[in-house]
């Protein structure tokens, strides 16, 4: 029988397996259900990205700390503020006085110049659970990160309708993008109609058609 995860969500992550990924089921992969973060994957990511934290691991515990404080603050101090701080640490350009003396050194979450030393994995079925049970369909995570969020669907819901113009799908990605309370999302949705190609962007509240060519 056909559905949505034999036919578009296994194909996803076999695709990406193919490019270098790594699938590491949800039952496998190192968190809990309440956590944004693979800890493990950050923590271990941290030790092996820093000399400063090699020489004392507990340290890679404080970033992590304030990560976490980043994620919780979001209704405080705004879903934009937040993904502005999260982003200045995902592009490394945080500091922690970790150098000799209390200097401030940078802190590497993710490897841009050698890529091999980051480890990039896909999983599926990703739940978040914060007063509400939201699961991805696909997750893919650099470092413990999960920078980008899938949701596959079968290409037409109803039959009479063409799936470019099909909202309940629409609606169901903008509703699995808030999966992460934290985060201010920019979605990218690519549809195809047999001829008909479009990519759909779904950012700060609004939905945009625009043609795409495959």
């Amino acid at each position: 029988m056909f559905n949505e995860q034999n036919t578009v969500e296994d194909y996803v992550k076999d695709l990406l397996a193919k490019q270098g990924w790594t699938f590491v089921s949800k039952e496998k992969l190192s968190r809990k259900e309440t956590d944004v973060l693979a800890e493990k994957e950050v923590l271990d990511a941290l030790i092996r990205l820093n000399p400063t934290i090699q020489e004392y691991e507990d340290r890679a515990e404080e970033v992590l700390y304030k990560l976490r404080m980043i994620i919780s603050s979001a209704r405080g101090t705004g879903l934009v503020k937040t993904n502005e701080e999260f982003s200045k640490w995902i592009r490394n350009e945080k500091t922690m006085p970790f150098g000799e003396n209390g200097e401030h050194v940078s802190i590497n979450l993710i490897d841009y110049d050698n890529l091999e030393n980051n480890k990039f994995i896909v999983t599926t079925q990703y739940t978040y659970i914060s007063g509400q049970n939201r699961r991805a369909d696909l997750v893919l995570l650099v470092n413990g990160l999960p920078l980008v969020i899938g949701e596959c669907k079968t290409p037409v819901i109803n039959p009479e309708t063409p799936a470019i113009e099909n909202v309940t799908i629409i609606k169901e990605v903008v509703k699995t993008a808030g999966i992460y309370p934290s985060l201010r999302l920019n979605v990218l949705m690519s549809k195809s109609e047999r001829t008909a190609k479009k990519i759909i962007e779904i950012t700060k509240g609004s939905i945009i058609v625009l043609p795409h060519k495959i």
